[in-house]
């Protein structure tokens, strides 16, 4: 009797151990043959990443060959104005810039009349609002000081070569949020407590326009 009940345990077992297996044969199954795709589409994206590295704009010639528009690298630091509004925010932006940049957080603090020249080399076209960049430099620069800002100036020559042409490059520029025209950006200047000074074209993009205006 002791021997009958063992080998029904022992069966029992047995076929408790061929359901679990065959549970597992068959989800194997399933996921080598039903789930397969889908499976590896995600081990793909969770082991490869997409880096999209913007290419460099082309050089630009005119019919004889000479170049009009130049590339030349060059180290920026852009910060959104909409992050600096808070101080809290604005601190941790300027501890985390200091190092790099090898300027003091206290000069980047800054303060009205606080400095003499500001650059703004292509930087207004790529303000969502310049305005705001304008009246900040405005703050910052002492009574008399100086403002460099430089463009695409739409009223130029080349660009309206290149606008006949079909070819013209700046229609592309994803990055900017505005095209000027002289008239317009002397408005704006005018606007903020600026006074041109001086007007000039930039030497390395003949479409583009360097103006100097001191404050009022």
């Amino acid at each position: 009797m002791a021997i009958d009940r063992r080998a029904t345990r022992l069966g029992v077992l047995g076929l408790v151990a061929l359901i679990l297996f065959s549970l597992i044969g068959v989800r194997l199954w399933f996921l080598q043959t039903v789930k397969a795709d889908e499976l590896q589409q995600l081990s793909t994206f969770a082991s490869t990443r997409t880096v999209q590295i913007p290419p460099e704009r082309g050089r630009i010639f005119d019919v004889e060959g000479r170049i009009l528009a130049d590339n030349q690298r060059i180290l920026t630091v852009a910060v959104d104005w909409q992050q600096l509004r808070k101080r809290t925010d604005r601190l941790e932006i300027f501890r985390r810039l200091s190092a790099w940049v090898g300027v003091p957080i206290e000069d980047m603090e800054g303060g009205a009349g606080r400095y003499s020249v500001i650059s703004m080399a292509d930087v207004l076209e790529h303000m969502p609002y310049p305005k705001a960049g304008l009246k900040a430099a405005h703050r910052l620069l002492r009574p008399g000081g100086v403002l460099f800002v430089s463009m695409p100036n739409m009223d130029s020559m080349v660009w309206r070569a290149l606008d006949a042409s079909g070819s013209n490059p700046y229609w592309g520029e994803i990055e900017h949020y505005h095209n000027f025209t002289r008239q317009r950006l002397y408005a704006l200047l005018d606007e903020h407590g600026f006074s041109p000074v001086h007007y000039d074209i930039s030497e390395r993009y003949r479409c583009c326009m360097e103006v100097i205006a001191e404050k009022r």
